[in-house]
């Protein structure tokens, strides 16, 4: 193999595992995610989550809004790759968290988890039952300059729980 086609393929590999080259521009994407979490132990820190994976190229913002059917308020905790990254406090049915800016974060996959904590208020006596909401998350994603613009809005049902998710990709 001569030296320039190595060259050129050393600088290919390192562009696709992002090595020590500059990044690229990117493209902020939008999805929401319908969260239904039932709590069937006693307390009031919720026992299930609502866990979300994530690609991302570094940011990632949040925003999440208490479903208005809720009969009291709850406290919501927001868990990045297993860490604690943040606690909102007394959002009462239909309120939202402002937009969190846990950016900027690694390139690639992360997982997010959301944990609801009640406290006595409203119909809760001492044990949070269950929490709904939506989840708000923009990520980024690389413009290479070879993407043409495409949007598309899908969405599955898994579980008790709807998700929709909005793509965007970049044009050069």
């Amino acid at each position: 193999m001569n030296s320039m086609k190595f060259h050129e393929m050393t600088l290919l590999a390192a562009a696709f595992l992002g090595l020590g080259l500059p990044q690229a521009e990117a493209s902020l994407v939008t999805n929401t995610y319908s969260a239904a979490v039932d709590c069937p132990a006693p307390g009031q820190l919720c026992n299930n989550t609502f866990d979300v994976p994530i690609q991302t190229t570094s940011t990632l913002l949040a925003r999440f809004t208490a479903s208005s059917s809720h009969c009291s308020a709850i406290y919501m905790h927001f868990v990045l790759d297993g860490h604690e990254v943040a606690l909102v406090g007394s959002l009462n049915a239909g309120q939202s968290t402002t937009n969190l800016d846990f950016g900027p974060v690694a390139f690639g996959f992360h997982s997010l988890q959301l944990r609801a904590e009640g406290f006595v208020n409203g119909c809760n006596v001492g044990d949070i039952i269950n929490w709904r909401g939506v989840l708000d998350l923009v990520t980024s994603i690389p413009c290479d300059g070879f993407v043409t613009l495409a949007v598309e809005r899908t969405s599955a049902v898994i579980g008790q729980a709807r998700f929709y998710r909005l793509r965007s990709e970049c044009s050069p």
